[in-house]
């Protein structure tokens, strides 16, 4: 059939997703790696209209609440309680372990011993707290200034994925072929995040059929989210594109393709 004897419709199917009606939650209470049933539908395009979900995710977490140092000879592991933190609450928190100070004009935290001590490379939370990721930072004097800013801004960046389709996408995490669909930026400081959709961006996905699929929500470290058992609100828009043959349409067609 020739070209020009054919026309390209498109049909478009929404898939409203609550984490309520999730069939597996394969992360317990987390809620970021969860499973949905669906009839088989066909899909070409995907993109996310809207996505909302309750601030529940703590600065400091799973991920990077553990220092480890050496005070003298003797290795010393702290994990601090998940939560929120600015410079003051963290120093609280800190003051059973070491004697720390905060200089609120370079925005960075000195640490002060009664002996030598050493900051070991095997710590996750250097970018709360302000040194160099995989590095022995070592006092001198018994006393070590970090050499970067505190971050108590916590994530602020969530990447929505849907693990059972392949895109053209690309993550400087991996480096390669992504999963992710969209990614939901958001201030820290608010009760909600929100994203509603404002252009015409969508994604070409690589998939024959879908009746059941995964979606996972991870930070740019690849690491799945902790909503802390809330849960979150995803609608995705699918677009299918179909070329039909243009003359042999009935009139009912016409218009409804039109």
């Amino acid at each position: 059939m020739e070209i020009d004897e054919l026309i390209t419709v498109k049909e478009i199917l929404l898939i409203i997703l609550d984490s309520r009606n999730a069939i597996s939650y394969l992360n317990g209470s987390f809620n970021s790696k969860l499973d949905f049933d669906f009839a088989d539908i066909i899909d070409v395009y995907c993109s996310v209209l809207s996505f909302t979900c309750q601030n529940s995710i703590y600065i400091n977490n799973e991920y990077n609440n553990k220092l480890c140092m050496n005070v003298n000879g003797t290795i010393n592991t702290y994990f601090f309680q998940y939560g929120n933190y600015n410079a003051q609450t963290f120093m609280n928190a800190f003051t059973t372990l070491n004697q720390i100070s905060f200089n609120s004009i370079t925005n960075t935290f000195t640490l002060n011993n009664n002996a030598p001590f050493t900051i070991l490379n095997t710590s996750t939370i250097y970018e709360i707290m302000g040194f160099a990721k995989n590095t022995n930072n070592s006092s001198i004097n018994n006393s070590l200034t970090l050499h970067f800013t505190c971050n108590f801004n916590g994530l602020v960046n969530i990447n929505i994925v849907l693990d059972d389709v392949v895109t053209e996408n690309r993550d400087s995490f991996t480096g390669s072929i992504s999963s992710i669909i969209q990614n939901i930026p958001f201030d820290t400081n608010s009760t909600v995040i929100k994203f509603v959709k404002r252009n015409d961006f969508c994604i070409p996905v690589k998939i024959n059929s879908i009746n059941d699929f995964s979606i996972s929500l991870i930070n740019d470290s690849g690491q799945y989210i902790n909503l802390n058992n809330q849960h979150f609100n995803l609608t995705l828009e699918f677009t299918i594109l179909k070329d039909v043959a243009r003359f042999k349409m009935n009139f009912q067609n016409v218009i409804k393709n039109v």
